[in-house]
């Protein structure tokens, strides 16, 4: 019973160890995924409401933050989660990219950013005034 028990257990050993191995299908993915964006960066832009968002947070916590793109925070996104099996962090995130990216990113041109017209702000609705109140009328007793 004892040698089934260390069969089994090596067994288990062996199947970890290669779920912890990177497997060249895991990179052909995040290759992939990679070109695939780059291809359709000139028509969807480098930046998103996510990337955006990202940006932000990790600016709050590091001022010596530097944008991510799109194309690039895909690729990180692709690298923590099916390679490394890290989550998605501002540091995890600088630290996959300046491993090298899946594939090299070509120069892009610099897109213009826009400039958001400022909303008209609302007027102050005018303060209501007080209901009067009323004084109740007196009930007569009836003896």
């Amino acid at each position: 019973m004892w040698k089934i028990s260390l069969l089994l257990a090596i067994g288990c050993i062996c199947v970890a160890s290669q779920e912890t191995t990177v497997s060249p299908r895991s990179r052909e993915i995040c290759r992939r995924l990679n070109a695939r964006c780059l291809r359709n960066q000139e028509r969807l832009g480098t930046t998103n409401d996510v990337t955006a968002v990202f940006n932000n947070q990790c600016r709050r916590n590091n001022r010596s933050w530097r944008d991510v793109t799109r194309c690039q925070l895909a690729d990180a996104t692709c690298q923590l989660t099916l390679e490394r099996c890290r989550t998605l962090s501002c540091d995890n995130v600088r630290r996959a990219l300046t491993s090298g990216p899946t594939n090299p990113t070509p120069r892009t041109r610099t897109t213009r950013r826009t400039t958001r017209t400022p909303r008209p702000t609302r007027t102050p609705r005018p303060t209501r005034t007080p209901r009067p109140t009323r004084t109740p009328r007196p009930t007569e007793s009836i003896d």
